[in-house]
């Protein structure tokens, strides 16, 4: 891993933000997560113990959830087969819209586990 940009940083602690916060949901539930990225299905399986607010904008969730884990390795990495580097591969304003994103699902999670049951 050569110089890592602030904007590929943003992509992959988005992207870890948003998976920790929906398996944290998941824990909060007692619904132990797949040991994977993605857990859009999990959580989308589970989706009537969510609060209504959090339910409503499962499916975004779920496609967001999916998005970045596909992204995870090459914001890091670029695509090494391809000879992409990641500076390359994902510009400042796909790091700033990702951003952006996640911050409501990531607020709704954690207002969730934030509550007593």
């Amino acid at each position: 891993m050569e110089n890592i940009t602030p904007s590929l940083r943003a992509i992959r602690r988005s992207q870890e933000a948003l998976e920790l916060a929906a398996k944290a949901c998941l824990r909060y539930l007692g619904v132990e997560y797949p040991k994977q990225y993605d857990v859009g299905d999990a959580l989308e399986s589970i989706g009537e113990k969510l609060p209504e607010e959090l339910k409503a904008k499962l499916p975004e969730f779920k496609e967001l959830l999916s998005r970045l884990a596909e992204v995870r390795g090459p914001s890091m990495y670029g695509f090494e087969k391809e000879g992409i580097p990641p500076e390359q591969a994902f510009s400042l304003e796909f790091a700033s819209e990702v951003f952006s994103k996640v911050r409501e699902p990531f607020k709704l999670c954690k207002e969730f586990v934030g509550t007593d049951k």
